[in-house]
């Protein structure tokens, strides 16, 4: 009789550097994590002197996720946004727990506006971060959550010439 050990992990922090991680170890620990059936938090924080697209680690695999933190020292590609972070986020039905954070205030320039993440309300959205990314013409109030309990916004008003309604 052999013994089947399933490893339940629910939380995952990952620090990718863009510049010392090898592409084939992004690819694979994409690939273990999003494969992981009880993986509930995914908190993915980017790291690095030069963002390049193809060095970003692939969310696109990752779905029903509770909470999704996702921060870059510098801007985040639009076409990464798109493609990979809202991606898990409309395959993550339950997401309670939305962090986007850019850290460097100065080189927000492509991403793209939490619109484009979210598309729609999310009903079970609860906390929502945003550090430095650009809100859409017509303000949040929209595709905000009634269950919202906590909005955390640093975003510039007028950023990238887009002014928002409170």
């Amino acid at each position: 009789m052999g013994l089947i050990f399933i490893l339940l992990i629910s939380y995952c922090s990952w620090t990718h550097n863009v510049n010392d991680d090898p592409s084939d170890y992004l690819i694979s620990t994409a690939g273990a994590l999003s494969s992981l059936p009880s993986l509930k938090t995914l908190i993915v924080d980017i790291v690095g002197s030069k963002i390049l697209q193809s060095a970003l680690p692939p969310l696109r695999d990752f779905k029903n996720l509770c909470t999704l933190s996702v921060s870059c020292y510098y801007d985040i590609p639009r076409e990464y946004c798109l493609r990979e972070i809202a991606t898990v986020i409309n395959a993550s039905p339950g997401l309670a727990k939305l962090s986007i954070r850019i850290k460097d205030k100065r080189s927000t320039v492509e991403c793209t506006s939490l619109q484009c993440f979210l598309q729609k309300s999310r009903p079970e959205l609860a906390q929502l971060k945003l550090v430095y990314v650009p809100l859409p013409n017509a303000g949040i109030r929209d595709i905000l959550s009634h269950k919202l309990q906590q909005l955390s916004v640093s975003t510039r008003p007028g950023a990238r010439d887009i002014e928002f309604d409170w």
